[in-house]
């Protein structure tokens, strides 16, 4: 689940360092395996999130991204959400996204291809990433 690729848009990308969120979330996975070695009993408590497995539309079409549940210990937590889609730089350093991500929870395809969505919770001091294959058609 840790990516290169993702930084706000307007930033650049080395594509070799993580990103700023899973910089947090590798945090996490390394204090979790550190706990899990020294502590009895200990179990980590990751936000979980609840998200389609992989969404496919055509090109133009609309979707409006249901928001994730997000699960903390099994127990459903209202956690801020962000969205990102993956950009693509130009030979004039602009950035182009594959899909634009509204305000209202939905998105527009910009190009055909795949991609993906990368959906990050935030809660009580804890981050967690997910990333969705999206496989835009004619």
């Amino acid at each position: 689940r840790l990516t290169t690729s993702f930084e706000p848009i307007g930033t650049s990308t080395d594509q070799a360092h993580y990103d700023a969120a899973c910089y947090i979330d590798l945090g996490h996975m390394f204090a979790d395996a550190y706990l899990g070695k020294t502590l009895a009993n200990y179990v980590p408590k990751a936000l979980e999130i609840n998200a389609p497995s992989k969404i496919t539309l055509k090109m133009g079409q609309d979707y409006n991204i249901t928001t994730p549940t997000v699960y903390l210990d099994g127990v459903a937590v209202n956690a801020k959400m962000s969205y990102f889609s993956q950009q693509h730089i130009g030979f004039n350093s602009n950035v182009y996204s594959y899909f634009s991500v509204n305000n209202d929870n939905s998105f527009t395809p910009t190009r055909v291809g795949n991609t993906q969505l990368k959906i990050t919770a935030y809660y009580n001091h804890e981050v967690r990433t997910v990333l969705v294959p999206v496989e835009v058609i004619n």
